[in-house]
């Protein structure tokens, strides 16, 4: 029981950001679908993944840096809150009729910059998380 009460703190934070993550994932999924439905074009798909996986790779150079120097609370804390608020955002814009493809580049691109620098601030704070 001791052992379950030293890993509270892990559990909850392991526990939302692991629906961070998934919650990210299906709407990249989701978006994949919307696009096909509404083009039917291929390049659109690739698009959307260039944006968000190319914002992936260019940020993870300087992630590491960036999660070493500030607070890796913070830095979750603010990466979670962009990608939700980007998903908010593309809510309202598809629930007003007024999503566009070039909307969902621009989200996608900001979501994946703050993927890879939630993915390395988990895992350094994972290691302070956990007792010996």
């Amino acid at each position: 029981m001791k052992t379950l009460l030293e890993l509270r703190t892990f559990l909850i934070v392991w526990v939302g950001q692991f629906v961070s993550l998934i919650g990210s994932s299906m709407t990249r999924f989701a978006l994949i679908i919307w696009i096909f439905q509404q083009t039917g074009n291929a390049l659109d798909l690739a698009l959307l993944g260039f944006f968000s996986y190319g914002a992936y790779v260019l940020m993870s150079i300087f992630a590491g840096v960036i999660v070493d120097r500030f607070d890796r609370k913070v830095i979750m804390l603010l990466a979670d809150s962009g990608s939700g608020i980007s998903t908010i955002v593309l809510l309202a814009l598809l629930s007003m009729g007024e999503l566009q493809l070039w909307h969902l580049f621009a989200t996608q691109l900001v979501s994946g910059a703050l993927e890879a620098l939630q993915v390395p601030a988990y895992s350094a704070a994972t290691t302070l998380m956990i007792p010996k």
